[in-house]
């Protein structure tokens, strides 16, 4: 009865971690293009320029933060298969 309640703390623990991956690329990107945009506003760059770098900015650091996922899913999911490969044994 212990053992079951356990892996089903770490099964929610586990999904909290994917849910939260899934998210990166998001948050990566608006944290990054908000940091620039104001960067770029308080050394009184063109309102046309702000926008442009915001628009690269957007989407560079989506395309990064989708590596960024990738990466620490693959890491996850290796850390959830010895944790399973020690609970059988």
């Amino acid at each position: 009865m212990e053992s079951n309640r356990f892996n089903k703390n770490e099964t929610n623990k586990t999904n909290e971690i994917t849910e939260f991956l899934h998210k990166i690329p998001i948050i990566l990107s608006l944290v990054m293009t908000i940091i620039i945009g104001i960067i770029s506003y308080a050394s009184n760059s063109d309102m046309n320029q702000i926008y442009v770098r915001m628009a690269v900015s957007l989407i560079g650091f989506y395309i990064v933060g989708m590596f960024l996922k990738n990466f620490l899913i693959g890491i996850n999911e290796e850390i959830i298969e010895k944790k399973r490969k020690e609970e059988e044994e």
